[in-house]
């Protein structure tokens, strides 16, 4: 999990540093916007190394534990 406690300077290292395509098969960007405002910057994070999902929630609504699992596996099973 990672999950910056400042987004401006983007933490682009952090996001080098994973095993991407063997030990990190995809990146669920778990976000409380609509549309997603972090996904262009977790995109170029990236690269094209990664399968990238969102799960995403406005309005004041916090995204449960269940919605993420949800998402998560919806991610793994769609590969």
């Amino acid at each position: 999990m990672i999950r910056p406690i400042t987004l401006f300077p983007f933490p682009y290292e952090t996001f080098e540093k994973l095993d991407m395509g063997k030990k990190v098969k995809g990146v669920l960007d778990c976000e409380l916007s609509i549309p997603a405002q972090m996904i262009e910057d977790v995109k170029l994070a990236l690269g094209r190394k990664a399968n990238i999902k969102t799960c995403l929630r406005s309005g004041g609504e916090i995204l449960s534990r269940a919605e993420i699992i949800e998402a998560a596996k919806a991610m793994c099973e769609n590969k």
